[in-house]
């Protein structure tokens, strides 16, 4: 039960760490987008329906409300559309007549593609703000895990002839298979460390590894 908690947890933080990225990176996609359809885009003359919905929103300033902007547009003799949610008045919503869009691909547009500017910068420094914070703290959590891990592991006499050569960071190519998910880093520490001296971890053919002479699996002694 202990450890269906635990791992009902991790998957819990990892859902929370890939949905934060995921609005951080959706963040920066929107400036950039914005910004790169004013600059580098083709434009198009739009027709344009637009349609208030709901009441008047409280976290908004007085008198707001959301509208559906929904437009078609022509580009290279074929029609395209496209929907955009904004904030207008109770009355209307201020909206161009003109279409942004790129050339290689028209299904990229905007009615409310505008220069770069201090709301660009904003977006985009939030967007990498949440990446950053929520990719560090995951990357710091891993690291602590695998140091107390490590430390706790070796309380006890460690599995080598030469106990000179151990510390407490050292570990077995078993303990690393079976217990890391970042394999490049620690396994090119576990070499450049030459921790694999004397290191009697083996694979059984059951596909476990061990330290022992007998699988703990399958039970096939060590060849």
């Amino acid at each position: 039960m202990a450890q269906y908690k635990k791992n009902q947890s991790m998957a819990s933080k990892i859902f929370w760490r890939i949905f934060i990225s995921l609005i951080g990176t959706a963040l920066i996609i929107i400036a950039v987008a914005d910004v790169s359809l004013y600059y580098f885009g083709n434009t198009s003359p739009a027709t344009v329906h637009t349609d208030r919905f709901g009441g008047s929103l409280d976290s908004a300033p007085s008198n707001q409300y959301e509208w559906s902007v929904d437009y078609t547009f022509y580009a290279d003799g074929k029609e395209y559309s496209g929907h955009q949610t904004v904030r207008g008045s109770a009355i209307n919503v201020k909206h161009d007549n003109e279409v942004h869009y790129f050339k290689f691909a028209p299904w990229i547009n905007s009615l409310y593609a505008k220069p770069l500017n201090i709301g660009t910068f904003v977006m985009i420094g939030l967007g990498v703000l949440l990446i950053a914070v929520m990719n560090k703290s995951s990357k710091k959590h891993n690291e602590s895990r695998m140091t107390s891990a490590a430390h706790n592991k070796f309380k006890k006499k460690p599995p080598y002839e030469n106990d000179a050569e151990t510390d407490k960071n050292r570990v077995t190519l078993a303990w690393l298979m079976e217990n890391t998910t970042d394999y490049d880093d620690r396994i090119e520490e576990y070499y450049q460390k030459s921790w694999n001296i004397g290191d009697p971890s083996w694979q059984c053919g059951c596909g476990k590894w061990n330290e022992d002479n007998f699988c703990s699996k399958c039970g096939n002694k060590k060849q």
